[in-house]
């Protein structure tokens, strides 16, 4: 009985290795792959954040030049008497 047992076992690890093993590689390069996407899009990020930071300093430097012009169309409306 223990001789069926053990060749029983020895089918089946015949049988499972091989699989497990070409799962294990199809695991490593998914692995792989993930690694490289997430490199790219942490690139991506980093680009638009680059690119937020630029269009707030254009923001408020087009808030600075509103405010400019509004108080110098302001200074040419009617003086009033006093």
């Amino acid at each position: 009985m223990a001789e069926f047992v053990d060749k029983a076992v020895e089918e089946i690890r015949g049988l499972c290795l091989p699989a497990a093993a070409m799962h294990l590689q199809e695991l490593g390069i998914a692995i792989n792959q993930q690694k490289e996407e997430n490199v790219l899009l942490q690139q991506q990020i980093t680009e638009m954040r680059k690119e937020n930071s630029q269009i707030q300093q254009m923001m408020i430097l087009c808030n600075k030049r509103l405010g400019a012009l509004e108080e110098a169309v302001g200074s040419y409306g009617p003086k009033t008497k006093k």
